[in-house]
């Protein structure tokens, strides 16, 4: 699974190096939407920061999208309330 994570990081790289912010956001969405371990978003971050600094800071420096709308809704019971 962490080769998975790497070789997402690898993709997500290459895209924000070729300036398609959006398109590397939208695959890095779904991992962050989920609960992924740290070490996993590690190797994902590792590959990305390999790059050079110019196009991982625009990455960084851009206003992430909203990633509630990649999260699983829960049924109305097992919400909390209050």
């Amino acid at each position: 699974m962490s080769q998975k994570h790497g070789e997402l990081g690898q993709r997500i790289g290459a895209l924000v190096q070729a300036g398609q912010i959006a398109e590397a956001y939208a695959l890095l969405a779904p991992v962050l939407a989920q609960r992924t371990p740290f070490p996993k978003l590690g190797l994902i971050g590792e590959a990305v920061g390999a790059g050079p600094l110019r196009g991982v800071n625009a990455f960084l420096e851009r206003r992430p999208p909203d990633f509630r709308q990649f999260r699983p809704q829960r049924a109305p019971a097992e919400r909390k309330r209050g």
